[in-house]
């Protein structure tokens, strides 16, 4: 049973850029991780989505994330967002006033397991205080060694970021 978080490091960037990797923040060394993340798109509009790397360093992009999804709106009803197979997931939503949120990710490093990720995240959708809410699990389905984490601004890489801030802890 974990109890407690040790501090790994914090990756700061992202300025004027579609994507943002965080690399080589895994290891052998703990089954679990935390992320804290914070995170503004440069566009008004855009889901910031997430993709793992691989081994190498390379984002995965193929059809390898299952998720669910609940999107909670300040400003309207809730809705579901689910895939059995997406390219990637979405880690909340940016409208130019930012986002932070929360991951915890199982078994990154074990090329003998799928990888897990529960995510919560909230972000502004305008000056008038407009919140819009995250909460979802991930699942990579392939058994791979994972060694990092990716941002993507505007669901895609459509927008890019004035920047991201993530603190990462490994869980003992």
């Amino acid at each position: 049973m974990a109890t407690h978080y040790e501090f790994i490091t914090t990756i700061d960037g992202g300025d004027g850029v579609d994507t943002f990797s965080c690399s080589n923040i895994f290891s052998a060394q703990y089954d679990i991780y935390f992320l804290n993340y914070k995170y503004e798109g440069q566009s008004s509009v855009g889901y910031i989505a997430g993709r793992l790397l691989d081994s190498g360093g390379s984002a995965i992009t193929d059809s390898e994330y299952a998720n669910a999804a609940v999107a909670m709106r300040s400003y309207d009803t809730f809705f579901d967002n689910e895939s059995p197979t997406g390219t990637s997931w979405q880690w909340g939503y940016n409208q130019d006033f930012g986002g932070a949120g929360t991951a915890t990710i199982f078994d990154p490093f074990d090329s003998g397991k799928f990888t897990y990720i529960i995510n919560q995240n909230a972000g502004g959708t305008s000056s008038s205080g407009d919140l819009f809410g995250y909460k979802g699990k991930i699942v990579h389905r392939s058994q791979e060694t994972i060694s990092g984490i990716q941002f993507l601004a505007g669901g895609g890489g459509a927008n890019t970021f004035n920047f991201v801030t993530v603190n990462v802890f490994g869980v003992k």
